[in-house]
C-alpha cells in the first residue's frame, strides 16, 4: 500500500532530495519524447471524415500539417525538460566542494549508488553517506524550484 506524502510533510532537506531525483524521470521523458519526434504520424480516417475506425486517409497535406503539429508540440515539450534538467545540473555545480558535488552527480545525474561511488573514491560507504547528507544540506534551490 502507498501513502501519498504532501510536501507539507516533507522537510526541506527531503524535499531537495525528491527534486534532484526528478532529473531521472526527466531523462526518460525526454528519451520518449525524441523517440515520439521520429515516429510517422497516420491520421485515422474517422477523426478527418467520420468513416469508420481502422481505415487511413493519408493525403500529402494532412501528414505534412499532422507532422508539422505533433513536431512543434514535442519541441516545445523537450524544450521544457531540458530547461529543467539543466536547472539541477546548475545547481548542482553550484556547489564550491568538488568531493560533495562529485556525490551528488554521481548520484542523480549518473544514477550511482552509494557503493558504487564509494568503490570509485576509495571512501567508505558511510563516508559517501555523510559527504550526500553535507551535499543536500549546502545545495541551493529556490523554494520556487522545489514546487515546480
Amino acid at each position: 500500500m502507498t501513502t501519498n506524502i504532501s510536501k507539507n510533510n516533507l522537510s526541506k532537506f527531503e524535499m531537495k532530495i525528491k527534486y534532484l531525483e526528478r532529473y531521472y524521470w526527466i531523462i526518460q521523458e525526454l528519451l520518449d519524447e525524441l523517440i515520439r519526434n521520429n515516429e510517422d504520424t497516420v491520421i485515422s480516417a474517422s477523426k478527418i471524415s467520420g468513416m469508420p475506425k481502422g481505415q487511413v486517409i493519408r493525403t500529402i497535406d494532412d501528414v505534412y500539417i499532422a507532422k508539422l503539429k505533433n513536431k512543434e508540440r514535442i519541441s516545445i515539450k523537450i524544450e521544457r525538460l531540458y530547461s529543467k534538467k539543466k536547472k539541477i545540473e546548475t545547481y548542482i555545480n553550484n556547489i564550491d566542494d568538488p568531493c560533495l558535488r562529485y556525490v551528488l552527480k554521481s548520484k542523480y545525474l549518473f544514477f550511482k549508488t552509494f557503493e558504487e561511488i564509494a568503490i570509485l573514491l576509495d571512501k567508505s560507504t558511510k563516508q559517501i553517506s555523510r559527504w550526500h547528507h553535507d551535499a543536500i544540506e549546502l545545495i541551493d534551490i529556490p523554494e520556487l524550484s522545489l514546487n515546480d
